[in-house]
């Protein structure tokens, strides 16, 4: 079973925290509680779900929905995609530029290139 955790950019100082979250749907708020369960106010459009990947170069860290990542496909070619939950399908997904997308799998070895929130220019169509 993975773990259910979150990321968001914190309102505050622009710094990337990790925890649970708690949100107010009608007041548009939403907070990461870290593990000092202090509540750290975060952008909305920042928010992302640990999707039970880990990145395989670099750091090695934990892979959100909503980051930006650089893969090669079956026949070699490199894509840069955005992790996205398919709502219809209850899946994580990688989302193009285009609007299409593709199943997210652990087959791919994925490289963190940034989160959609600040990078969107870098998908590929």
């Amino acid at each position: 079973m993975r773990e259910i955790k979150f990321i968001g950019k914190s309102i505050a100082d622009g710094r990337w925290v990790e925890g649970c979250l708690i949100s107010d749907h009608q007041l548009q708020k939403y907070w990461i509680q870290g593990k000092y369960f202090s509540a750290i106010e975060v952008l909305p459009e920042s928010v992302g779900q640990f999707t039970g990947l880990k990145e395989c170069f670099g750091k090695g860290g934990d892979i959100f929905e909503g980051y930006v990542v650089k893969w090669h496909d079956w026949e070699g070619e490199e894509q840069i995609t955005c992790i996205d939950w398919d709502m219809n399908m209850s899946r994580f997904v990688f989302r193009y530029k285009s609007g299409h997308y593709r199943n997210l799998s652990s087959e791919y070895k994925l490289q963190v290139v940034g989160h959609i929130s600040t990078n969107a220019e870098l998908l590929t169509d």
